[in-house]
């Protein structure tokens, strides 16, 4: 337990705070419950799950490692990498799309024998990008879009002109700070490539869609039990431990929500105009990370579409602006990445949000 907690340490801190919090607000423990979002946890839940068994299925292995033994430029591979995470982080989630293409992407770098660093980080970057366009993309969107009651489909072009924006932004990046060079020929890798589990995971994958679009708990409750039956191996290789963070973190915003300053300060703050809104939830997701700051600013402005401009664009800054920051660059797992990760991830957010307030909410 010591040991998952010293590995884990942003949900160690929140686990702090709310042991904290909960003394000095003296709030009925009996009540707690009632602080978290439920509905957005059961969700999150079966996303984390069903999307864990696509990954393990290997499809997206064999598929990356198909297209790279075949590209030997590596300013082309790295736009393959980086357009491909950005796609499969829409609806695999942007911490699963790392869990998927940065170890592939260390197995290059063996292979190639070529540092691989900044593809990397370009991949983390690519992950919050993707993930912006649709509510299953991250928690944020996903808490965001309950709490908006829109459809699926309405989310997302909502959402389109962003991640445009975003992604267009990311292959410039890239294609000007990836050399192109050559690469030499990959010897042959055995990828195990496991169809059928594939073939019912994205079934079970749509049917959960249609569950969440059409507000289906009780069905949706029933299908994750069902998916837990057909896939048990894969409960042990889910990452709970972000489940038990969303829930921390209901409790620690709501308990901060009854302290009187904050309440003052962000309301007279936030009233304003959307531009307001934006630059509050940009620059709060740089300090609190942009989970936090959506579920906290939600509570002082119904302008949903500003706050969600903001945390999505917030978590390409400091690193724990975005919980797929911390967990790609732990799945790199060398330290020297991280001052890396900065030099890219800043100005990378900096003329993203500029760019973002004089676009969209001039």
């Amino acid at each position: 337990m010591i040991l998952y907690f010293k590995n884990n340490l942003f949900l160690f801190l929140s686990l702090f705070l709310a042991l904290i919090l909960i003394a000095l607000s003296k709030f009925p423990l009996t009540e707690i419950p009632t602080l978290v979002d439920w509905k957005t946890i059961l969700s999150l839940s079966g996303l984390i799950l069903i999307t864990t068994a696509i990954k393990e299925s290997g499809a997206f292995y064999y598929f990356s490692y198909f297209i790279a033994s075949n590209i030997r430029n590596e300013r082309i591979l790295s736009l393959f990498f980086v357009v491909f995470t950005a796609f499969i982080a829409t609806f695999l989630t942007n911490d699963i799309s790392l869990f998927i293409v940065v170890p592939i992407t260390l197995t290059l770098q063996d292979i190639l024998q070529k540092k691989l660093a900044k593809l990397v980080i370009f991949e983390i970057i690519a992950a919050n990008v993707g993930s912006t366009l649709t509510p299953i993309g991250n928690p944020q969107n996903l808490f965001l879009w309950h709490q908006w009651e829109i459809s699926f489909l309405t989310f997302i072009e909502i959402m389109f002109p962003l991640f445009l924006l975003l992604l267009i932004l990311l292959v410039l990046f890239v294609f000007f700070l990836i050399p192109s060079e050559k690469i030499s020929k990959m010897s042959k890798v055995k990828i195990s490539f496991f169809k059928k589990d594939f073939v019912v995971a994205m079934f079970f994958f749509v049917l959960f869609l249609c569950f969440l679009e059409f507000d289906q708990i009780n069905f949706l409750i029933f299908l994750i039990l069902i998916f837990a039956l057909f896939f048990r191996k894969i409960l042990f290789k889910c990452d709970w431990g972000l489940i038990f963070l969303f829930i921390l973190i209901f409790i620690n915003i709501k308990l901060i929500f009854y302290l009187k300053f904050l309440n003052i300060f962000f309301n007279n703050l936030l009233i304003k105009s959307s531009k307001y809104v934006f630059i509050t939830s940009a620059l709060a997701s740089q300090i609190f990370s942009n989970v936090p700051a959506a579920i906290f600013l939600v509570n002082y402005s119904t302008n949903l579409k500003a706050i969600a401009y903001g945390v999505n664009v917030a978590g390409n800054g400091l690193v724990f602006a975005s919980l797929a920051n911390l967990i790609g660059l732990r799945l790199y797992s060398k330290r020297d990445i991280y001052l890396l990760f900065h030099l890219y991830s800043i100005p990378y957010f900096l003329i993203s949000f500029i760019l973002s307030l004089i676009i969209f909410f001039h």
